[in-house]
């Protein structure tokens, strides 16, 4: 229904589906890359922050090969994969 909404949707049904994509993507990814990257809830913040830009930008690109919201994480993973090895390469 996320994808629906933001692709379909007047600007009240878009705001109203990224305020609820916002913290189930929070929920998903967190404890993941917590546990994984002992990172800190400023870079998840970020990281899913940069994600809905990026989602909103890209949303005509979704072919529905997979469900909306696994592509959404997709694009976390590697928004977040990406910041990490860049601060790595920075250090």
């Amino acid at each position: 229904h996320f994808y629906m909404a933001l692709r379909e949707g007047d600007a009240v049904a878009r705001e109203e589906a990224f305020s609820k994509l916002r913290p189930q993507l929070l929920r998903g990814i967190a404890p993941k890359l917590k546990a994984m990257f002992k990172v800190d809830d400023s870079f998840i913040e970020d990281v899913v922050q940069e994600t809905l830009i990026i989602v909103m930008r890209k949303l005509s690109s979704f072919r529905g090969e997979s469900a909306f919201y696994t592509w959404v994480c997709a694009i976390a993973v590697r928004v977040a994969m990406a910041e990490i090895r860049r601060k790595r390469w920075s250090d």
